[in-house]
């Protein structure tokens, strides 16, 4: 589909210069749909509206507020394109700028293109570029020495050009900002959503530099107050806090400049800076949680590791949801390690310091990053210490359950942090099933929120006989997965399986987990048994193999939080045996066959029915797979970026 463009030119008393200008930008007349200018002078020169009266791609329109930000935004309102091009009402056109601007998004993954700035009155400066670098201390540099096409970090605003429907995503240009920072704002604010901005050496324009009229003509001190205050009010929406101190010495220069050069001693000049960074201060504070000022969202990722299980799948599966929506906030991610993610959403924080240190480390870094949410979706340690504003993830209350016995030193850790974290503005339950037990348990009104699971990205294995040699599997076979642990109630399944005599020589009962609290007493049952095979921690590499070549698949566990691997079986295809107890129905509702986890003769009888009965086992894969629709990562990070911002309202 051909992309139409609306070209958008602001003015403010410069007639007679667009006068020059709009008919070299009419000569490209099959390359442009209109021409839309937002005029915000008092006066007009008859000249002038008669010379847009009779040319019919120009869409003119008079406004009354002299603000460039506001004027484009009322500009964006009333285009019509797909792809907007902004100049500057002193910018002459070179020949072929709009079809450069438009021949880079046939990339869908560019969001935006700046291009080359001639000035009049030096023409050696059309061999440099003029896009923008952004360092990670907030520090803004002209890519003035450019001679290349290639990808940058901010565009130049009186050459350039952006996606209508992403400026409608991210709310247009920031009417807060007073004097700059305009074109690096809304720069940053579509990097974050994930496009490229790039400088196209092709679009060139001649750049007049009047000096009277423009939205920005302003007396020098007015000049600095708007200058202070977006630069603080920029430097804080989107760097880290540490650099604050970096900002000012960087700012050092400008101050004494306003104070002493300008200003000449004057009591309003010396004060004027310290006036205008409190007033952007307080124009960020005010915008905290809008579209314009980007959340910024710790997450303690430091349980992600090379095994990953239960909740350590949940933490992935949403982080990496999080990464593929298109959204503004920006993320700290303290860990031991890295990840593989997006550079310019996420933020890493990274330290190998031993033990409980690493907590207090992070603690000192999460004031430094200046967060608004703590997102916890493993532990409650990080989140026990700043609990106002933690978001964390309840898995399941299993340790406040006496019979399944759990690691003394668990259940004090879990009972203490939890009803620390519970503090917090919001809990998030993994289901409700363990929502009501939060609420049963802890009387949480209205401060409970489900966000469930989704499959993490599982793929069918292209070659799984080799896994099979590998761990010595032999079709068909029952495959179950869980820790290993007397709660996932491996003990029952395994009794269960041993009583049926006949079958148990053909089948092999397969268990994946990793060891977990008194497992030595479960492993003792599968003692000289050569057709129980348990595995141990197997990669996920490996596991999508043995679930892809299983039969059947039963988890009777006596309690589950919500029970992912109920999901990895739908997806397989393969028919669920599972207990018709805590989160389990929930999850599996009419796609699996449900048995009394505390009697091993209900798991007896329900692993002879399916062994039986093949069209009864591809009736439950079939329910599997559409049941398994109804849960997704995406869809749930979705619905997690909705209390991320509950947080700051």
């Amino acid at each position: 589909m051909r992309l139409r463009a609306s070209i958008v030119i602001a003015t403010l008393n410069r007639h007679q210069t667009l006068l020059r200008t709009l008919p070299e930008v009419l000569k490209q007349k099959d390359d442009f749909l209109e021409i839309v200018i937002i005029d915000q002078s008092d006066e007009i020169p008859k000249e002038f509206l008669d010379f847009v009266k009779k040319e019919p791609k120009i869409k003119f329109w008079r406004f009354s507020i002299k603000k460039l930000t506001t004027a484009r935004n009322e500009g964006i309102k009333k285009a019509k394109g797909d792809i907007i091009i902004f100049l500057d009402d002193d910018s002459l056109i070179f020949p072929g700028l709009i079809k450069a601007h438009l021949e880079n998004y046939k990339d869908p993954e560019v969001g935006a293109v700046t291009g080359r700035e001639v000035l009049e009155d030096k023409p050696n400066y059309s061999t440099k570029g003029k896009g923008q670098v952004i360092t990670k201390r907030g520090e803004i540099f002209p890519n003035t020495t450019s001679r290349d096409k290639g990808e940058v970090d901010s565009l130049w605003g009186a050459n350039m050009s952006i996606k209508k429907d992403i400026l409608k995503k991210i709310g247009g240009f920031d009417d807060d900002i007073l004097l700059i920072r305009d074109e690096t704002d809304v720069s940053l604010r579509i990097k974050l959503l994930g496009y490229k901005i790039i400088f196209e050496p092709k679009a060139r324009i001649i750049h007049l530099q009047e000096k009277k009229g423009g939205t920005r003509f302003d007396k020098r001190l007015q000049w600095y107050f708007k200058f202070f205050h977006d630069e603080i009010y920029f430097q804080l929406k989107y760097f880290s806090h540490r650099y604050l101190w970096h900002f000012f010495w960087r700012k050092l220069r400008p101050v004494l400049a306003c104070m002493f050069y300008y200003g000449k001693g004057h009591p309003r000049a010396i004060v004027l800076p310290f006036l205008a960074f409190g007033a952007g201060i307080k124009t960020y504070r005010k915008n905290k949680g809008s579209r314009y000022v980007p959340l910024r969202i710790g997450i303690d990722v430091h349980h992600l590791n090379a095994k990953v299980t239960g909740k350590e799948a949940y933490a992935l599966g949403i982080v990496q949801a999080l990464v593929k929506i298109k959204h503004t906030n920006i993320y700290f991610l303290y860990s031991r390690k890295r990840l593989p993610l997006s550079p310019y959403r996420f933020k890493w924080r990274i330290s190998r310091v031993p033990g409980f240190l690493w907590y207090f480390w992070s603690l000192m870094q999460i004031k430094l990053d200046g967060i608004d949410v703590l997102f916890a979706p493993t532990s409650y340690i990080l989140a026990s210490l700043v609990p106002a504003k933690a978001l964390p993830v309840v898995h399941d209350l299993a340790v406040f359950r006496k019979e399944f016995k759990s690691l003394l030193k668990a259940r004090i850790i879990e009972k203490v942090l939890l009803k620390r974290v519970l503090r917090s503005k919001k809990v998030i339950s993994i289901s409700k099933f363990t929502a009501l037990d939060l609420q049963n348990r802890f009387h949480l009104s209205g401060k409970i929120e489900i966000v469930y699971p989704g499959l993490p990205d599982f793929k069918k294995h292209p070659n799984p006989v080799p896994i099979l040699k590998k761990y010595s599997l032999k079709k068909p076979y029952i495959l179950s997965v869980g820790t290993v642990e007397p709660r996932k109630n491996f003990s029952n399944l395994i009794l269960a399986y041993k009583s049926l005599k006949k079958i148990k020589n053909r089948y092999q009962l397969v268990i994946v987990g990793k060891k977990g609290w008194y497992a030595d007493n479960i492993l003792a049952l599968a003692k000289n048994q050569k057709n129980i095979k348990f595995l141990g921690y197997v990669p996920r590499e490996d596991l999508r193999a043995i679930f892809q070549e299983a039969e059947i698949f039963a988890l009777p566990s006596k309690w589950e939080g919500f029970g992912l691997p109920v999901l990895e079986a739908f997806y397989f295809g393969l028919p669920v045996i599972t207990s018709n107890v805590s989160s389990l129905p929930e999850v599996a509702r009419e796609a699996a066959l449900f048995v009394n986890p505390d009697s091993k003769e209900s798991i007896k009888e329900a692993l002879l029915k399916l062994i039986k009965s093949k069209k009864q086992r591809e009736e439950l894969a079939a329910k599997g797979k559409e049941r398994l629709k109804r849960f997704s990562f995406t869809r749930s990070a979705k619905k997690l970026l909705g209390i991320f911002n509950s947080y700051v309202k």
